[in-house]
């Protein structure tokens, strides 16, 4: 037997006709990439393959096209920045962790996420449309996570800033994925607009 990989398909497929990008705010639809997430003490388990994995909750750590993403002391969320960066697959984490000792379990949310990225000096005015979160630097600094209601539905929100200015990742459900998406873009059409005046 021959091992197959399923084809993925954008939950956003407005995302291709509609993008959103200025060197104001940018929205760009990053499904596919990869997600992973591990529940459980994984106590030091992982250090070897990522040296730099954050402890704190709240707390998210870059390893080259990936963030490390602490939310709860029991769980850690892998996420790509890159749809040409896999990560490892869960049963290879899974194996490290049993390996180990530790009671815990990775599962692969690839399949079932959308991820949107949202950059740009505006991206916080952006969100602070959707979201009620304090979105200043010292409650929601760089390099951190939080899970929150943003446009009424579960999100995972995770701050990696670039030089131009601040950058989110929003990860959904994939079923909220176009929906999100359209809020998003949406909120970011005022800043697109008083930039063309």
């Amino acid at each position: 037997m021959t091992a197959s990989a399923p084809v993925f398909r954008t939950a956003i497929p407005a995302a291709a006709v509609a993008p959103v990008e200025s060197p104001r705010v940018t929205l760009r639809d990053l499904s596919g990439v990869g997600v992973i997430l591990i529940q459980g003490n994984v106590g030091t388990a992982l250090e070897a393959r990522w040296p730099a994995l954050p402890h704190a909750p709240g707390q998210v750590s870059e390893a080259g096209d990936a963030l490390l993403c602490r939310l709860t002391p029991s769980e850690l969320y892998i996420l790509s920045t890159s749809p040409s960066a896999p990560l490892p697959p869960a049963d290879e984490l899974n194996a490290e962790l049993s390996g180990a000792g530790c009671f815990a379990h990775a599962t692969d949310y690839r399949h079932g996420s959308a991820v949107l990225r949202l950059s740009g000096p505006d991206a916080v005015g952006t969100m602070r449309k959707i979201c009620g979160l304090d979105f200043s630097d010292s409650a929601f600094p760089n390099l951190a996570v939080r899970q929150t209601s943003a446009a009424k539905i579960k999100t995972l929100i995770v701050r990696s800033d670039e030089r131009e200015g601040h950058r989110y990742y929003l990860v959904v459900n994939r079923p909220f994925g176009e929906y999100m998406w359209h809020t998003v873009r949406d909120a970011a059409l005022e800043f697109l607009e008083k930039e063309q005046t």
